[in-house]
């Protein structure tokens, strides 16, 4: 995989915290301040591991920036997924053991 589709999928992950923020920050208003906090939680991971993401593109090469990339990506879709549905479900028992946050 070149760097380039490296750079798009950290385009995308970085649109997609920038949307996920503003819906957090304007939607989820009626939510207790527990969820809100979780959105917070989860939106900063995302934005930094979608930072981290887009470094690995310049600083990696080969098959350890898919590596990298790979791990990152999962790493956001299983951590941060799993407290932004926690939040959109208010509901934290499924997604426990996914993502251990709180209390």
């Amino acid at each position: 995989m070149n760097s380039n589709i490296w750079l798009k999928v950290t385009g995308l992950s970085g649109a997609a915290a920038v949307a996920l923020g503003a819906i957090g920050a304007h939607a989820i208003l009626k939510k207790d301040d527990y969820m809100k906090d979780t959105w917070r939680t989860a939106n900063f991971y995302h934005f930094i591991n979608t930072v981290a993401l887009g470094l690995t593109s310049f600083h990696c090469t080969g098959r350890k920036r898919a590596i990298v990339g790979g791990l990152l990506l999962t790493g956001i879709v299983l951590f941060s997924g799993s407290l932004y549905t926690i939040v959109i479900m208010n509901d934290r028992k499924p997604f426990a053991s996914i993502a251990p946050y709180g209390e």
